[in-house]
């Protein structure tokens, strides 16, 4: 599958997410996607989701987040 982002050293994922990613099937959309990144984990993957609104308003915490996976992937 495709990805927002990945950092193959770290074994992590980067996921962005919005209301417009999912579209008017939302339940179903949101349900695929829960079982993608339970796919991606159990490949090894640390998974961390942002939104617009984090990387805008808290873009710190949001590295924060990053950091801590690829601390977790270690």
């Amino acid at each position: 599958g495709r990805v927002d982002m990945l950092w193959p050293q770290y074994r992590t994922i980067g996921e962005a997410d919005g209301a417009a990613k999912y579209g008017v099937k939302a339940p179903d959309s949101l349900f695929r996607e829960k079982q993608r990144e339970d796919a991606l984990r159990d490949l090894g993957y640390e998974v961390v989701r942002w939104t617009w609104w984090d990387i805008e308003r808290a873009p710190r915490r949001v590295v924060e987040r990053v950091q801590r996976a690829f601390r977790r992937a270690a």
